[in-house]
């Protein structure tokens, strides 16, 4: 009966052997897989909060510009005489809380160099003075620098292709020169060309 006995204590106590090797398992083997995968993912989530900061990059220098333009919008023939700009100021204070869509802050000195630019075109157009000089240039359609402003040098800096290439400069427009007229391969200024 004394092997009896040894083998119904044995089934007696199975299920505490069980959990018993069942706790040895997950104390050597589970736990430092836990905490490998809860530090990965807070190293993971700090990455992405430090990549989605919430600071602007100068809301002043983009309140600056966008009343300018909205000051000098009602000069232009693209937008009507009774343009609404307090609407467009009120829109643009709200919108200007992102600041500037650029990845950095070009700085003071550029942003009043291109809200002077926009002023200066507002007074052309207003006045009908085309075309008009700003800065060391003579631009065609003052117009052109209030709607677009990112296509000139002053104001270069607001569109973003610019920004990483060339420091935000983009290429000097010359308003005195057209575009080269594209001619059709094969005719005869081709040939003459070649000879």
């Amino acid at each position: 009966m004394a092997g009896g006995k040894a083998f119904l204590h044995c089934l007696q106590t199975w299920p505490n052997r069980r959990t018993v090797l069942r706790a040895q398992f997950m104390r050597r083997f589970w736990r430092p897989w836990v905490f490998v995968a809860q530090t990965v993912l807070m190293v993971g989530l700090g990455r992405i909060g430090l990549g989605c900061g919430t600071d602007p990059v100068n809301p002043e220098g983009c309140k600056d510009i966008e009343f300018a333009r909205c000051e000098a919008a009602p000069a232009c023939p693209a937008f009507s005489p009774d343009f609404d700009v307090t609407g467009c100021k009120r829109f643009y204070r709200d919108q200007c809380l992102k600041g500037l869509q650029t990845a950095s802050d070009p700085g003071n000195p550029r942003i009043d160099a291109c809200t002077r630019a926009i002023q200066k075109a507002s007074e052309c157009a207003h006045n009908q003075i085309a075309p008009c000089s700003i800065g060391s240039r003579e631009i065609p359609d003052p117009c052109a620098l209030i709607t677009n402003p990112e296509d000139f040098t002053e104001c270069g800096f607001l569109d973003d292709y610019y920004g990483e290439d060339s420091g935000g400069q983009p290429p000097p427009q010359d308003a005195s020169t057209e575009p080269p007229v594209q001619q059709e391969a094969g005719t005869d200024t081709d040939a003459a060309a070649k000879e």
